[in-house]
Parts: C-alpha cells; structure tokens; sequence
C-alpha cells in the first residue's frame, strides 16, 4: 500500500509589534529581516520576484518593487520555512524591553523590566498574563497605572468605584458613599432594563460587523492575488502566435474568477450595510457564512485515517489501532475507546438499520461492532492484505482491498462473492442506490448491485483513484495525481477536472445547503477545499490541520476532518 505521508513540524503563526529586541547570538545571526522595512519578517511571503517580504509590506503599497530586481511585487505563497524560523527566534518579552535613548524606534533591555526570553511565535501568549504588563485600575481612571502583578494588592484597598450604569456613557466615578447618592439622581437608573436589552443587541450587531469585515479583508487579498496573476498573463502574451490563443483562454478564466469575486464583494458589502443600519435596532439579521473551523477533538495518539457518523456518534479510526467514540450532543463529550484490531484502523462503516459498526484493518480484518453496546459482536478474516475500505447497504457488506473487492451478508457475515480480480488497491468504495462503485488505478467500476456485473467502467487518468463521491448528478473520484475528475451520473460522460490541490485527493464528502451543493476534497496537501458543483469552481480552501486531510463525514450541515496530525476538526 502507497504511503505519502511525512513528519512536519507547525509552523508558527507570528503576530508582533514593532518592539523586538533578540536574546541570544544565534537569533541576531540569523537572515530573517526584510529589506523593504528592514525589520524582523511579519508575515513573510514569496513574490513575483522569487525574493521574500513582509506580507503588510508588499500589500500596503500598490507600487512596491523589489530592491535587488527592480520589479514591481505581487504576492504568491507564504514562506513556511522563513515564517517557522522567525517564530523560532529568541526574544525578550516586551514589558522587559525600553525605548533607546540615542536611536529612535529600537530598543533595549529593560533591567527592572520582565526578565523573561521566550520564542517569538508564543510571546503574546506570555504578554498577555505578563506580571509586568501595565494596567489600569477597573474601578476608577482616577487610580495610577501600575503592574499586573500589584493589581490584586491595589484592588484590596481602592475606595473608588464606577457608576454600573457607565458602559452608557455615565462618568461618575467615586466612592461607595457617593455612588449611592449618585444612583438616586443618575439619568440611566430608570430606563436600564431597556438600556441593557439595546447593548445586547448592539454587541451581536458589532460582532457580526467584524466578522464582514473579515470577509471583505479575505475577498480583497484574493483579488490581489487574482491581479496579479492577470499581470503575469499579460507580460507573457507576446511570446508567440502558437501561445497567444492558449493565454487568452487563461485570461479569460482569470477575468471570470476576478468577476465572482468581485460580486461576492458586492454581496459582502450589501450585508455589512445592513448590519451597519441595524445597529441599535431591535430586528432579526441572517447572514450568510464562510466555512470556519469550530473546535478540534484529540484524542488519538496516531493519524486519523477514517470516520463515521450515526445519529450523534461520530466514530474515528487511527493508526493506533484504536476507533474513538464522541458523542456529539450538545457538549461534544467523549471518548469512548474501541480496541481489538491488531494494526491500523484504515475504514469504517455502518448500517443504521442494524445498528451496526464495521471496521477494517492492516490486520487483514473486518470487526463488527454494535453501536448502541459497543460491543465486539464478531470478526472476519477477510483478505490477504489491509483492508482500505468499506461500504454496504441494508443487506450487503463490500470491502476493498489489493486488487481484491469481496461482498459479505451483513447478517452472518459469511462471503456471498468475491468480485473479478482488480487491476491494483481498490480503496474508495460507495454504494448509491442500485448500484456499487468501486474506484482503482485509472479507473471508476459501476457494478450492479442485484447481479454484482460490471455495467460501466469510468477511466481517469491521475493514477490511483483515492476517493469516490456520488450525488443525483455526479459521479467524483479524486487521485493520486491531486486531481477530481467529475462525470454526468446520467450519461457518464466526463464534464470537468477539478484542480487546485498539490497532494494526493484522500477523501471526498458532499454536503447540500440552501439550495445549493457543496464539495469538500480532503488533500495530502493539509487543506480542505469547498467546490461550488453547479459552477465546477473552487469556493474557498479551508487550512488549520498541521498534517495531511485523509477523510471527511458530514452531518447536519457540519464538516468533520480527521488528519495525520492524529486531531479531528469540526467545520460550519
């Protein structure tokens, strides 16, 4: 069996001010400042140029060029390797620094500062529980400043207070005594219950106002990179007479792209008016969402390579031989372990009407489980080689393995047929309505399921197909060579090739909302993407596991990923 994967260290997520002073020899030694602000790299990417620069830098000016090249900028791609190196960086925290009184801008120790040094990419955590950390007294404006750390001490002895009513804008601020007499005079005493009914809704306006905000930053970073792709399109397009009619295509696609994204920053735009109007009014407001991760479960202490959905169980199967249980109600509590497989968990699947859990596994084996008891209910010795995958219907049980598919009876478990030898691992299959689809190298095999006969075979090139999804209207396989291939499920012809991944495609999973259908490829490539099927297009790429995606269920409009990283992420 083809294995892809590699050990890859997180890379830090920096995010700094402008006072950074360096604690040891090794981190001042160390290449990692950019040369259009000459300072330490905030969020360093790739440009046109091949050279790497702060991200603000280059986006903050529509005219930067580059210093060695003379070429105006546009970005590319994120520099992981300099972005982890700069985390890595030795530095001191900020409440241990002070200004430089012979050089304006930079700074030096602070002897009567924090003394702590820690790396840059996990120095604002430290910040902010920093002892050190200047603070403002919650009771009064009338106290001092003074340390974190003196705070609690400060607080057992302050004689002021603030009227409550002072999130409306009431300055009074004095002692108890007072505050007392102050409340039987104070405009806002009388009216507070509605008063705090319209700083509610005010603050759920506010946060739906940033979340826009957000979208808009996202939708504009991409028309920036969109730009600057029509840019590179158009500097190359005298090349040749054979190549101009092939870059006016990829214009022409671009422009198109450009175009969508410019009227999702119309929609957008619309729907921030709307919330900006709505502030201070009592009123329902909907708007709609991008896909945002929303918790992590862990758990596993090995990758995750497959899950399962029931009711409000999810299963999830690893390399640690082990299927976890979390139950999804209200709390996502869990877990609850499975063992018994002697090697790694590689697929699962059920059958609701049974209540019945299948497992299969590099022990060559398939485990049934009950899914009410979790109880072990039997084993089959099923092939010769790991078990890749499963699936079944109502009376049926179907496993993949090297180039072998076998049906088992879901009731005694015996082997009803072993299908005609494959042409290598057959690991993704689906069953959907009358039919079996099984995918293999180069190939999607539609077997009827009342005779267990080929009635069609799909070639696709890409090499091994990894995954299979099936919907009313398409049939979709993604492989080895990181592409999908989409086909018409009524006249089986080919409609498009889906591309964007740079990894292997792992897993597929379709999820229907408001009227429209959603895509989801998990890729080696660590990122999810969202394809719009009725436009074929790429709507979003979802990117916080720190290993490769290697399956996906959904249910009830959440996405569920599970990854090498041995970690399980919820998307809505």
């Amino acid at each position: 069996m083809e294995e892809h994967f590699q050990s890859a260290k997180a890379v830090a997520s920096v995010d700094y001010d402008d006072v950074i002073v360096l604690a040891d020899e090794k981190s001042k030694r160390l290449m990692v400042f950019c040369a259009l602000c000459g300072k330490v790299y905030n969020d360093p990417y790739i440009t046109s140029c091949g050279h790497t620069f702060c991200h603000g830098c280059v986006l903050g000016d529509t005219h930067a060029v580059c210093p060695s090249d003379n070429v105006k900028l546009s970005l590319l791609v994120r520099n992981l390797a300099v972005a982890e190196e700069v985390g890595e960086l030795l530095v001191h925290c900020r409440y241990g620094c002070t200004p430089k009184q012979d050089v304006p801008g930079e700074h030096e120790v602070d002897p009567s500062g924090c003394p702590v040094t820690i790396k840059l990419c996990k120095r604002r955590e430290h910040e902010e529980e920093c002892e050190y950390a200047p603070v403002e007294c919650p009771n009064s404006s009338l106290c001092r400043k003074l340390l974190r750390r003196d705070l609690k001490a400060h607080l057992d002895t302050c004689r002021y207070v603030k009227c409550p009513h002072y999130k409306f804008n009431c300055t009074f601020e004095g002692t108890c005594e007072e505050l007392s007499e102050h409340l039987q005079n104070c405009r806002f005493e009388g009216v507070k219950g509605v008063l705090n009914q319209m700083h509610d809704q005010i603050s759920r306006l506010q946060e739906e106002l940033r979340r826009k905000e957000k979208m808009i930053e996202e939708l504009r970073t991409s028309l920036a990179e969109l730009s600057g792709k029509m840019e590179k399109i158009e500097t190359t397009s005298s090349v040749s007479a054979h190549r101009i009619d092939h870059l006016e295509e990829q214009q022409a696609d671009v422009r198109k792209e450009v175009s969508q994204t410019v009227s999702s920053i119309g929609i957008v735009m619309t729907e921030l008016k709307l919330v900006q109007q709505q502030l201070g009014v009592v009123g329902s407001f909907e708007p709609q969402h991008l896909f945002k991760c929303q918790g992590t479960f862990v758990g596993h202490k090995g990758p995750v390579w497959a899950l399962y959905k029931c009711g409000d169980l999810l299963f999830s199967a690893s390399s640690d031989n082990t299927i976890k249980v979390w139950n999804l109600s209200a709390t996502y509590a869990g877990p609850h372990t499975l063992t018994g497989h002697d090697g790694i968990v590689l697929a699962l699947c059920g059958c609701a009407q049974s209540d019945k859990l299948f497992s299969g596994s590099s022990d060559n084996a398939i485990k049934v489980w009950s899914v009410k008891s979790f109880e072990l209910l039997a084993t089959i010795k099923a092939h010769d080689d790991p078990v890749c995958t499963l699936a079944c219907n109502d009376s049926l049980l179907f496993s993949g393995s090297l180039r072998s598919i076998k049906v088992w009876d879901i009731q005694n478990y015996k082997m009803v047929r072993k299908l005609p030898s494959q042409n290598h691992w057959v690991r993704a299959l689906v069953v959907v309505g009358k039919f079996l689809y099984s995918g293999s190298y180069q190939a999607v095999k539609i077997w009827k399921l009342d005779t267990l006969e080929v009635v069609h075979v799909l070639k696709c090139g890409g090499g091994s197909v990894y995954s299979l999804a099936v919907t009313d209207k398409h049939i979709i396989c993604g492989v080895y060579e990181n592409l999908i291939n989409v086909w018409d499920v009524q006249t089986l012809q080919e409609m498009e090739t889906l591309t964007g991944h740079v990894g292997i495609v792992y897993a597929l999973a379709v999820l229907k909302t408001s009227g429209q259908t959603r895509l989801f490829s998990a890729s080696y490539d660590k990122t999810i993407r969202v394809w719009n099927l009725e436009l074929l297009t790429c709507a979003q790429t979802m990117a916080r596991h720190e290993g490769s995606v290697t399956c996906l269920t959904v249910s009830r409009g959440r996405i569920f990923s599970g990854a090498v990283d041995s970690s399980i992420k919820v998307w809505q």
